[in-house]
């Protein structure tokens, strides 16, 4: 998709980013959230 300005770009890319790695669980992690994940790790 074409975005008119990167900073357009970069606003939709967060919102993005904090579905993928907060809210979307990934068979490869277990069904876990990459955050869930990186707290398990860190315990």
């Amino acid at each position: 998709m074409p975005y008119g300005t990167s900073a357009a770009r970069n606003e939709l890319l967060l919102a993005y980013l904090r579905i993928y790695n907060g809210r979307r669980c990934h068979m490869v992690l277990g069904d876990l959230t990459p955050q869930q994940r990186l707290a398990q790790l860190l315990e």
